[in-house]
C-alpha cells in the first residue's frame, strides 16, 4: 500500500513523552498515513509502550543509534510516503483533525510549513508562525519548525539524508540547503500542526554554544565567500527580531502589515541570493 504521508517518531528513554505522542497520532480522524517509530533501545519502558500500541504502528525499530539524526535517517530509509512529518517523542499533533486538514495541501510544494506551539511542562507558551517566503537572510536568524513541516521524500533523494556529524541543527542545515541551494518550492500552511515539547537538546540553554559552533561550520561549508556578509546580516537581524517579535505578540494589526511587507522583501532578496550563490560557486 502506498501512502501520501509518513509520520516518523524517534525516541530514547522518554516513555511518558512517547505515549503522549503516540496517542496524538493514533487519535487522528483520518488514518490514511503510515506511522514509523524508531527507538534507540530504550530501557525505561518505552518498548512496552510501543508494543502496547503496535497495531497502530506501521513499522518500528528498537536498536542502539548514534544520535537523533541517525535515528531520523533510519526512519527515512523505511518510510514509503510521498511526504514525511517528524514528530519526536514528547511532541503532539495539535488536534485530531491535523492529518485530515493537511493531506489536501500536500501537493505542488517540496516543503509545507505549518504553525507550531511551544510548550513547557505541558503548558502552551508561544505560537510560532513561519513566513510565506523564506530565503538565506531568513535562515540566518530563524528556522522552519521541524515538527510542523511536511517534507517531500524527493528532497532527501536529491539532497541526501540528515548530516549526522551535526548533533543539534541538522534539520536547519537541511532546510537551508533545500531552499537556498536546491531552490525547493516552499509554502506556508496557516494551520497549527504540532505542539512542540520544549525540553529537547536544541532547546537546552547549555546547547547554545554548540548551536553557534555548528552553524558556523555550516556557513563555512556552504558559503565560504560570504563570511563577512553573513556576520552583518546576523547582527542586524538579531536586533530587528526582538522588535519584530514584540510587534507579533502585542500588536496584531501592525504584525499583519509588517508580515506582508517582509514577504515582499523576501521575494526580491531571495532572487539576489540565488544569483550570488551560483556566481560564487562558478568561481570555486
Amino acid at each position: 500500500m502506498s501512502y501520501r504521508l509518513s509520520i516518523i517518531t524517534i525516541n530514547y528513554n522518554n516513555a511518558e513523552g512517547l505515549k503522549k505522542t503516540l496517542q496524538s497520532v493514533i487519535n487522528q480522524s483520518c488514518n490514511d498515513f503510515e506511522y514509523i517509530v524508531i527507538d534507540g533501545n530504550s530501557n525505561d519502558g518505552s518498548k512496552e509502550i510501543i508494543s502496547q500500541y503496535s497495531k497502530n504502528i506501521t513499522h518500528f525499530v528498537s536498536e542502539k543509534d548514534s544520535g537523533i539524526y541517525n535515528a531520523m535517517n533510519k526512519g527515512i530509509k523505511i518510510a514509503t510516503g510521498e511526504y514525511f512529518l517528524f514528530l519526536n517523542s514528547g511532541d503532539e499533533l495539535e488536534n485530531e483533525k491535523v492529518v485530515e486538514k493537511s493531506l489536501s495541501s500536500l501537493a505542488f510544494f517540496d516543503l509545507i510549513s505549518g504553525n507550531m506551539i511551544y510548550s513547557t511542562d505541558g503548558i502552551p507558551k508561544t505560537l510560532f508562525t513561519p513566513p510565506n517566503e523564506v530565503n538565506l537572510a531568513y535562515f540566518l536568524h530563524s528556522f522552519l519548525p521541524h515538527p510542523s513541516t511536511f517534507i517531500k521524500k524527493e528532497l532527501f533523494q536529491n539532497i541526501g539524508l540528515y548530516n549526522e556529524n551535526l548533533k543539534v541543527i541538522s534539520d536547519w542545515e537541511f532546510f537551508l540547503k533545500a531552499v537556498v541551494i536546491h531552490q525547493a518550492k516552499y509554502n506556508h500552511l496557516d494551520e497549527v500542526i504540532s505542539n512542540f515539547d520544549n525540553s529537547g537538546i536544541s532547546s537546552n540553554p547549555e546547547s547554545e554554544n554548540l548551536i553557534k559552533k555548528e552553524k558556523a561550520e555550516v556557513y563555512q561549508n556552504l558559503f565560504p565567500n560570504l563570511k563577512n556578509e553573513i556576520k552583518m546580516i546576523e547582527f542586524a537581524s538579531s536586533k530587528r527580531m526582538v522588535e519584530i517579535q514584540h510587534i507579533q505578540n502585542y500588536h496584531p494589526f501592525l504584525w499583519k502589515l509588517l508580515k506582508g511587507f517582509l514577504n515582499i522583501l523576501n521575494i526580491f532578496s531571495s532572487q539576489k541570493e540565488v544569483k550570488l550563490f551560483h556566481k560564487i560557486n562558478r568561481k570555486n
